[in-house]
């Protein structure tokens, strides 16, 4: 099963894919949610699914048969979704 790990930072968001010891990417993007500019248009748990999607299918992986593991350098968010855990420190 693969596995998804990502990093919501303060100014950024990065993403790591693991399939095996010789088959990973990565991906990084110099925004993240912000309240003020997108809470017209999704929530802070969509803004971030949707991107984990994309990154998916561009990938050619399921998002629903990855295994997600979300950490934040602040508040990582909450999602409520049964294979996205979010990391708490």
């Amino acid at each position: 099963m693969p596995i998804i790990t990502a990093y919501i930072g303060a100014s950024h968001f990065c993403l790591m894919l693991y399939k095996s010891k010789d088959d990973y990417s990565f991906f990084y993007s110099p925004y993240v949610y912000l309240p003020e500019v997108f809470s017209n248009y999704s929530s802070e748990q969509d803004f971030y699914i949707n991107i984990i999607k994309l990154f998916c299918k561009n990938k050619r992986v399921s998002f629903e048969d990855c295994n997600i593991f979300i950490s934040g350098f602040i508040n990582t968010p909450k999602f409520n979704l049964e294979n996205v855990k979010s990391i708490r420190y």
